[in-house]
């Protein structure tokens, strides 16, 4: 009886061992990101400055973001919803805050595709940005569905 309880422990022991060295041979590996797969938080001095200008435009789209005039498509850009009520200034403005802001994004994307070595993946970070864009907007914002229908968050 001895024995046998003597096994089982052993074959405890050695199954626990054998869990530990594979948590710490392949737990790297693991949690590292796959081969072609994009890192968004890569830093560059060209990533930076146009997050900034990014994070610098913010306050000038937000209250035209909760007014409903400009919203978030479906592929993660800007688009202007409605220009109802806006005089010649305040639609100049809205065109140029559009293009600049929908500029920006797409440098941000490429940048970031070239700064992880995949220049040909910047449709894959629009897609994780798009997503992320999507998900931190505010509620009352709003989204264009893939079928190009407005819907407020």
């Amino acid at each position: 009886m001895r024995i046998i309880r003597l096994r089982v422990k052993i074959q405890n022991l050695t199954w626990l061992l054998a869990a530990v060295a594979f948590l710490f041979c392949c737990l790297p590996v693991l949690t590292r990101p796959a081969i072609g797969a994009q890192d968004i938080d890569v830093s560059t001095p060209e990533i930076e400055a146009v997050r900034a200008s990014l994070t610098w435009r913010a306050e000038s789209l937000f209250p035209l973001l909760d007014g409903g005039q400009i919203g978030i498509a479906y592929d993660g850009m800007l688009k202007i919803r409605s220009t109802e009520g806006l005089g010649l200034r305040q639609l100049a403005m809205l065109h140029r805050l559009v293009e600049e802001d929908n500029r920006d994004r797409l440098a941000l994307y490429r940048d970031i595709a070239l700064a992880n070595g995949f220049p040909e993946k910047v449709p894959e970070v629009q897609a994780i940005f798009a997503d992320s864009w999507r998900a931190r907007a505010a509620p009352g914002w709003f989204l264009e569905t893939d079928a190009g229908n407005w819907v407020r968050k």
